[in-house]
C-alpha cells in the first residue's frame, strides 16, 4: 500500500523506497523512504513514462550499456548476521533478458543482492565475488517485455527465500551471513559488469 500511495513511507523499516514516479526523461530519482537518501552518482538513469505497472504514471530506465545509480555508504544498508530483511522490486526486462545486477554492492567482495543470469535462467540473491560466499537460488525465469515482482526475504531463524509475483521460487535455509556494503548500486555489479537494460519500479 506504500507503492499506491505513492508518498512517504510511514515506517522506520523501510530503508529506501523508489517508486520511480516523476516527469519522462527527468533523472532525479527520488527515496521515499524517511532516509531521504540521493543517489551520489546518476549515470545514465532516467524516469520513462512509456513503461509502468500498478497503475502508475511511470519507472526508472537503465539502458543496459551505462546506467546505475549509486548511492554512497549509509547504515540503512547494513544487515545484521540472522536478522530478517527484505528487497522487493518490481522488474521488466527490455526485450530478451541478459545477465543482470539488479541491486548490488560497491564493496570489492562483491555482493550481487538480486541477480538474473541469463545463462542459468534463475534468480539468485547472493554474497562474495564468484557466489563463494552464500547465496539463494530460485528456478525460475523469465520472459522479455514483462512485469515480474521479485522478493527476497530472508527470516530471523535464516531461511532465505525467493518468490516471483507471490510464488515461492526457491530458499535456502543456512544464509544467516551480515550483509554490510560499503555502498549500493542498482544497475550493474562493483566491477562495472552485468548493466541492466528495463526498468524498475517500487524498488525497496
Amino acid at each position: 500500500f506504500y507503492a499506491l500511495d505513492n508518498g512517504p513511507a510511514a515506517d522506520s523499516n523501510i530503508k529506501l523506497l523508489l517508486h520511480g514516479q516523476g516527469a519522462d526523461a527527468s533523472s532525479t530519482i527520488t527515496d521515499s523512504s524517511q532516509g531521504g537518501h540521493s543517489p551520489s552518482a546518476n549515470t545514465a538513469v532516467e524516469i520513462d513514462t512509456a513503461q509502468n505497472t500498478l497503475s502508475q504514471a511511470s519507472s526508472i530506465n537503465f539502458n543496459g550499456t551505462s546506467s546505475v545509480l549509486t548511492y554512497a555508504h549509509s547504515t540503512d544498508w547494513d544487515i545484521a548476521a540472522d536478522s530478517a530483511f527484505a528487497i522487493h522490486a518490481w522488474v521488466r526486462f527490455d526485450g530478451t533478458p541478459a545477465a543482470s545486477v539488479i541491486v548490488g554492492g560497491t564493496s570489492g567482495d562483491g555482493y550481487r543482492l538480486l541477480y538474473f543470469p541469463a545463462d542459468g535462467g534463475t534468480w539468485q540473491f547472493a554474497y562474495g565475488v564468484g557466489f563463494a560466499g552464500d547465496y539463494v537460488v530460485a528456478d525460475t525465469g523469465v520472459a522479455a517485455d514483462t512485469w515480474y515482482h521479485i522478493a527476497v526475504v530472508r527470516q530471523v531463524d535464516g531461511t532465505t527465500r525467493i518468490f516471483r509475483d507471490g510464488v515461492q521460487k526457491g530458499s535456502d535455509a543456512s544464509f544467516t551471513t551480515a550483509l554490510e556494503p560499503e555502498g549500493l548500486l542498482l544497475g550493474r555489479n562493483y566491477s562495472a559488469q552485468y548493466y541492466f537494460d528495463g526498468w524498475l519500479q517500487e524498488v525497496t
